[in-house]
Formats: C-alpha cells, sequence, structure tokens
C-alpha cells in the first residue's frame, strides 16, 4: 500500500455489557468493509486474479459505473450501509470516489488489533493515510458510545501527550 498510517480508533460504551456486545457486530463489520475494498481493488485493476464469475457480476464492460456501484452494495450490503449516499459519475470507472471509505487494512489486524478492555473498544490498524474512519465510528456512536479517532500522521506531538491518563 503507497501511503500508509496508522489509525487508532477508541469507542467507550456506558457499560460492560454494551461494549461486550457491540464488538462482534463491529467485527463483522470491518470484515465485511475489509472484503468489500478487495473486491472492489480486484475489479478496479481488472486483476486477473479475479475469478471470471466475479467479472460476470459486475458486468465490467456492459455496465455504467453507476450500475456496478449499485451491484457492489448489494453483494456487500453491511459494508457500504455505514457510507454515505454517493452520486457516482458515468466516467468514474474505476469507482476512484470509494479510496479512503471502505477499511482497508486487511483481515489480519481485524484479529491483531480489535481489543475490548472494561468498557472500552480498541482497534488499531496501519491504513492508507488519506482514509476516513468518520463512517466507523458514527456506527460506534449509533450504538451508544462516545467514538473517534486519529490517525499517527495527522497528530502532532502534543496530541500524544494529551492522551496520557494520569494514575
Amino acid at each position: 500500500m503507497m501511503g500508509e498510517a496508522t489509525f487508532y480508533l477508541k469507542a467507550e460504551f456506558t457499560s460492560e455489557k454494551e461494549a461486550r456486545d457491540t464488538l462482534p457486530l463491529f467485527k463483522e463489520l470491518l470484515i465485511d468493509q475489509s472484503n468489500a475494498y478487495e473486491y472492489w481493488q480486484k475489479y478496479c485493476r481488472e486483476d486477473p486474479r479475479m475469478e471470471e464469475k466475479d467479472r460476470d457480476f459486475l458486468h465490467v464492460n456492459s455496465k455504467t459505473p453507476p450500475e456496478r456501484y449499485e451491484l457492489l452494495k448489494e453483494k456487500f450490503e453491511l459494508a457500504f450501509s455505514i457510507l454515505p449516499a454517493y452520486e457516482v459519475s458515468t466516467n468514474d470507472k474505476n469507482m476512484n470516489f470509494l479510496a479512503g471509505q471502505l477499511y482497508d487494512g486487511g483481515l489480519e489486524q481485524i484479529e491483531d488489533n480489535l481489543d475490548i478492555e472494561d468498557t472500552t473498544i480498541y482497534f488499531h490498524a496501519e491504513v492508507w493515510h488519506f482514509s476516513t474512519w468518520d463512517h466507523l465510528s458514527e456506527w460506534l456512536r449509533e450504538r451508544g458510545s462516545r467514538a473517534g479517532w486519529l490517525s499517527d500522521e495527522y497528530a502532532t506531538i502534543k496530541t500524544y501527550y494529551d492522551q496520557i491518563e494520569y494514575a
């Protein structure tokens, strides 16, 4: 991946039960986003690894970008459910507007870096540096948490000092 940064997300719930109930749903969302990202990337590059059935599903040669976007939304309903509505240009063959909108850190980082402690869910991953995790944070806030994220690329030294919790 070109131009990477480590993103950190934190979601604090009012109870351990809320956090524990949300964790598997959040993991499912991240997995679907990761799968949608990989599928989209294979399509965008017309990757030779893309199976013929997938190429046929997207009607690569016969559908417009807005039509292919609707097909992707159907295939990865959960992943796309948190994204805003997009007006897809018929000229955007590769659907580049999706860059940075889907979680792109891969499945291994979900397994390794998604954690829960008491009432708080923590997740960090190395992703494309122009990504946004606003959609993920909003999804968590809709489930009753205080949630936010930051990128090490945009954080200042003061930001890190502000994160220190005193004993």
